[in-house]
């Protein structure tokens, strides 16, 4: 399993915490998940403190379940980095190019970094084929490919592919 550290350590997604809880988290020596649930959990507190204890449990179960998705859902985008970091063995990173056209552009190339193994699909030999890679992919990281890749992927094989986790 993947050293969690990274992970347990963003704050930024949980509810009521902004910089200044953040900082005030730190001067109390309470500096990842399991701090703060020593510190929150079984006080009976209602409202934000209860939210609080809720979210750090739910990610707690995701880390047990290796649920990447829940982090890509929730996790503050300025801690996706942390995914990658305790992820990173189950990444994909993947990139396309496409014809240019503005109106309808067609995937020429689709490279795709799986399971330490370079794959490219190529639109006059092999396209269709990442078809078959796709079944194997549960996490993929792209670079602007929230707005591009995963639309035109969608378009050119008529699949929903929002249901990867993704980091952008």
């Amino acid at each position: 399993m993947a050293d969690v550290f990274h992970i347990r350590r963003a704050m930024r997604h949980l509810p009521g915490v902004g910089p200044s809880r953040m900082d005030d988290f730190l001067r109390r020596g309470l500096h990842d998940w399991g701090e703060l649930l020593r510190e929150y959990r079984g006080l009976g507190l209602p409202g934000k403190h209860a939210r609080l204890v809720e979210a750090l449990e739910a990610g707690e179960a995701a880390l047990t379940r290796r649920d990447i998705r829940h982090f890509t859902e929730n996790l503050h985008r300025a801690d996706h980095w942390r995914i990658l970091a305790d992820f990173f063995d189950r990444a994909t990173f993947l990139d396309i190019e496409t014809s240019g056209e503005e109106l309808r552009p067609e995937i020429t190339t689709i490279v795709a970094k799986h399971a330490g193994r370079l794959h490219i699909f190529t639109a006059e030999r092999n396209l269709d084929e990442f078809l078959h890679l796709l079944d194997d992919i549960t996490f993929w990281v792209t670079f602007n490919g929230a707005s591009f890749d995963v639309p035109q992927l969608e378009n050119h094989f008529h699949i929903p592919m929002r249901d990867i986790a993704h980091v952008d």
